[in-house]
């Protein structure tokens, strides 16, 4: 009877192992059509092992339970049940949506309506009970992220690997703004955002030959980052190197190992300059924000880090004293960090609320994420009460904002927005205040903040734990200036999944 209760375990685990195989090595590398109508490509493949698999995870799930199969009983946590009111809220929301037609399966192109979020929410759920810690998956998920961004990295050095652009223009749109085997370069930010976590951990925390590869995988990330014509990318490859110098202050073997990772960040700028000025290939560039970041001011940044390093390098040798490990430095640093943190996000919100003067011009750059902002906001205030706590539903934002608002196309005939089609606010919590209300929003910032907490401890001791740490801070960075897709958001459920179900647990167990 336990051989046989054995068995049934390792089938689910077996199962979810599988699944995330898939997830994070299949779905990244599918390619139906090269880049044409990719996004429903890579939808589809999504959602359709999605449902097979977790269809069979359900039904060994069943079996177990029908036999009288004693399970492995574990306890909520903080991060299931906001998960579940996540869940809640999505579905309420459908329930009462003026579109309900087509909040089912979402806006078209994207997805992301209650079908998609209820497999979101199946897969934190299934990796958290069954995964069982296998350490090859992150070899998987690592090779194919690297794979996937070094064609993303030479299709901007104009080298066509895959001959996916073939008979494209180098100015057209689908030449500067699809890239690698993934399509869009926004949903190409979030990809190499999410899954740089596992080279950077890799760099920071493993011995030799892993340690290798994942200061080459760092060097990959950050080179294909800043000239991914996505200024997300770049901010996310700059804040997930903030996060890994202010992880490694509490001792200085730590923070040798971090300069040498922050080292590659200046170092992949010289030699996209290098390529630039030897017109060594022609250089696929569209944004004057990726452009204008190749400032020869990296060169003081470099020095600086080489020459912090060089004494920190000494003194080791020298065996003197770590003044680090006494706390200040990172206590110190850390509360500049959140001071200039909370700053920016206060003047961006008085920005985007026009309270400060040249609020309007502002609104123009960054792509005009800022006046759409503006115009989601102005929204979400004229909705009714009902629709501003529970949402117009999963995927709703293009009903809200065009058929159901004036506001959007007053600003369009004002020249205040321009005429683009928007499916979401270019904001992951604004488009979920519209979507699933203050009640999805509190749900889903419910999730992040219990994960992080729980990962707070594992984060400096298992590389794992370090991997889903930075991965879902790169997904977060993300999210403040794109929206939720299938090549990003599955993986940072099944991240916290991950998470949940092991890492945390094995690390704490160990202490």
């Amino acid at each position: 009877m336990k051989k046989q209760e054995q068995n049934t375990k390792e089938t689910v685990s077996m199962l979810v192992y599988g699944y995330l195989v898939i997830l994070f090595a299949g779905l990244p590398l599918y390619m139906q059509n090269k880049l044409v109508m990719i996004g429903n490509a890579k939808y589809l493949f999504f959602r359709n092992t999605t449902l097979v698999l977790g269809t069979f995870v359900v039904l060994a799930v069943l079996w177990q339970r029908i036999r009288g199969e004693q399970t492995t009983k574990r306890t909520w946590k903080k991060t299931d049940v906001f998960m579940l009111l996540y869940l809640v809220s999505a579905i309420f929301s459908y329930g009462i949506s003026p579109c309900r037609e087509d909040v089912l399966l979402g806006y078209p192109g994207w997805y992301m309506g209650l079908v998609t979020q209820g497999l979101l929410v199946g897969i934190y759920f299934a990796v958290s009970r069954y995964y069982d810690g296998s350490r090859s998956i992150w070899w998987i998920v690592g090779i194919t992220a690297g794979i996937v961004t070094l064609i993303g990295l030479l299709n901007r050095l104009d080298i066509d690997v895959l001959g996916t652009f073939r008979g494209m223009e180098n100015g057209e749109w689908n030449r500067t703004q699809l890239l690698s085997t993934i399509g869009n370069n926004n949903w190409y930010a979030g990809y190499i955002s999410v899954t740089a976590g596992i080279s950077l951990a890799a760099a920071f925390m493993g011995k030799q030959q892993v340690r290798a590869l994942g200061l080459l995988g760092s060097f990959l990330f950050f080179a294909s980052a800043i000239t991914s014509n996505s200024t997300t990318a770049i901010l996310a490859a700059c804040g997930l190197s903030l996060l890994l110098l202010l992880l490694s202050l509490r001792k200085r073997g730590r923070l040798l190992r971090a300069l040498e990772i922050l080292m590659l960040l200046p170092l992949s700028v010289f030699m996209v300059r290098m390529f630039l000025l030897l017109h060594l290939t022609g250089l696929v560039l569209a944004g004057d924000a990726e452009k204008d970041f190749f400032y020869p001011a990296w060169y003081v940044v470099f020095v600086v880090e080489a020459a912090v390093y060089l004494i920190l390098q000494l003194r080791e040798r020298q065996e003197r004293s770590d003044r680090l490990e006494s706390g200040r430095v990172f206590r110190t640093v850390v509360g500049l960090a959140v001071a200039v943190t909370l700053a920016a996000l206060l003047l961006g919100c008085l920005l985007v609320a026009g309270y400060l003067p040249g609020s309007d011009k502002v609104s123009e750059v960054a792509n005009g994420r800022l006046a759409l902002w503006k115009v989601t906001i102005l929204t979400y205030g004229k909705e009714g009460l009902l629709f501003q706590i529970f949402g117009m539903g999963p995927d709703s934002f293009y009903y809200a904002l065009y058929q159901w608002g004036s506001d959007a196309m007053d600003w369009i005939n004002r020249g205040l927005l321009d005429n683009n089609i928007y499916s979401n606010a270019h904001n992951e919590w604004l488009t979920l205040l519209v979507q699933q209300g203050i009640l999805g929003v509190i749900a889903y910032g419910g999730i992040f903040l219990t994960a992080f907490r729980n990962l707070r401890i594992s984060a400096t001791r298992d590389p794992r734990a370090l991997a889903v740490f930075l991965g879902l801070t790169g997904y977060l960075i993300c999210s403040l200036f794109t929206f939720q897709h299938v090549l990003s958001t599955p993986f940072a459920f099944a991240l916290l999944g991950m998470a949940e179900g092991v890492l945390c647990k094995d690390v704490l167990n160990k202490s």
